[in-house]
Formats: C-alpha cells, sequence, structure tokens
C-alpha cells in the first residue's frame, strides 16, 4: 500500500511541477514577444522622430546637391535612398544617409543606380 501511495504522489508531483513549468514558460515567452514588440515600436518611433526623416525638406532639399529618391511599384512605396552632399566634401562625393528597401526586392538600390545615371553626380 505505501509503495502505491508513493507511486501516486510521485505522479501528481510530476504533473505538477510540469504545470508549473509550462505557465512559467509561457510567461517568459510572453514577456520576450511584448519586450521585442516594445524595442520595435520605441527604434520606429525614434527613426520617425528624429534626424532626416523627421524635416526632408531640411534635411535633402535645402541642401545645395542633396537628393532623396523613392522608389514606387504599383502605386506602392517600395523604397528611397537619400543622399547628402555636406560643404566640406568635394564635388561629387556624397554621404549615404538612408537607404531602406523590402527585403523582398534586395536589388533595389543597386538596380535604381544603374537605370539612374545621376545618383552619385550633381
Amino acid at each position: 500500500m505505501a509503495a502505491i501511495f508513493a507511486i501516486l504522489a510521485a505522479v501528481i508531483w510530476s504533473a505538477w511541477i510540469f504545470a508549473v513549468f509550462v505557465v512559467m514558460a509561457c510567461m517568459v515567452l510572453a514577456f520576450i514577444c511584448i519586450y521585442l514588440q516594445l524595442t520595435g515600436w520605441l527604434y520606429i518611433n525614434h527613426t520617425l522622430n528624429s534626424g532626416d526623416l523627421k524635416d526632408i525638406e531640411e534635411s535633402y532639399m535645402s541642401i545645395q546637391q542633396s537628393h532623396l529618391w523613392v522608389a514606387e511599384l504599383n502605386g506602392r512605396v517600395v523604397g528611397m535612398v537619400g543622399l547628402v552632399h555636406e560643404e566640406n566634401f568635394e564635388q561629387g562625393v556624397y554621404e549615404l544617409k538612408r537607404i531602406s528597401s523590402p527585403r523582398s526586392m534586395p536589388c533595389f538600390v543597386e538596380a535604381s543606380m544603374q537605370t539612374n545615371g545621376t545618383a552619385f553626380s550633381s
């Protein structure tokens, strides 16, 4: 009788430990998901509210020889390239400030640079 009681206690205890483990694992995964979403939101918010995207007119259009190109495909924006020419740069030298393209189109920038010869010259 004592052996049956010991086996039953071990099974119940094992089930309890497994249940606690599952609940803790779910909580850890939930915290990881919340952290990743919060981090992503903070990065996007920071990117859009600071630097060159906060004031495109001042960052690209008001600086002589600086450029911002936006690529469209079927009426949708699919990428962008931003080049800035600082006063202390030589003629035809630019700093790449912004580049963005979807993962499904990694050759967007290379193709746009090849088809538009003015991308790196004024």
